[in-house]
């Protein structure tokens, strides 16, 4: 009797083995992000998931204690009510630090983005003001050469009326 538990038991552990195994496997394919979604948006889905898990274990915790339970049976219930609890407690504040460092990512990124709009910005404010310093600087010479041409031409109408007196 004792050989046949023994090998129940070991049929037990490999089909846990296994199953931990495909598990590990399939969790590690979900943790690929697809093509089409993006690293903030897989975050916030895994986050979601991490919320959702605490919820659900949060609810299994709160429900009540069958009546018909040995004193023995009551304590091992409280303390997997307690893992319960504890469990939701640190996924709740695993998906709240993601959270927090998905927004802080998101914030820098903003700023980055905010910093690079605002260098274009001063690059085509440069840029316009070069070209209305060259239209001025354009202007005030010719401003010049007509002024300068007016006066000669004042100067030679003022010599040739001083030449008549």
């Amino acid at each position: 009797m004792n050989n046949r538990a023994r090998r129940y038991g070991n049929l037990f552990l490999i089909a846990f083995l296994i199953s931990l195994f495909i598990f590990q496997l399939k969790a590690a394919g979900q943790g690929v992000p697809r093509e089409n979604i993006d690293t903030a948006e897989f975050a916030q889905v895994r986050i979601n998931k991490l919320q959702q898990a605490a919820r659900t274990l949060r609810g299994l915790a709160a429900e009540p204690l069958p009546a018909n339970l040995t004193d023995d049976e009551k304590k091992e219930a409280m303390k997997y009510t307690r893992w319960l609890i504890d469990s939701s407690r640190k996924l709740n504040e695993f998906a709240g630090r993601w959270q927090d460092t998905l927004s802080n990512i998101g914030m820098i990124q903003s700023s980055v983005t905010s910093h690079k709009k605002m260098k274009e910005m001063n690059m085509s404010f440069d840029r316009q003001y070069s070209v209305l310093q060259d239209e001025i600087s354009h202007e005030c010479r010719q401003y010049a050469i007509i002024s300068h041409s007016m006066k000669s031409n004042y100067d030679a109408a003022q010599g040739s009326i001083n030449n008549l007196r």
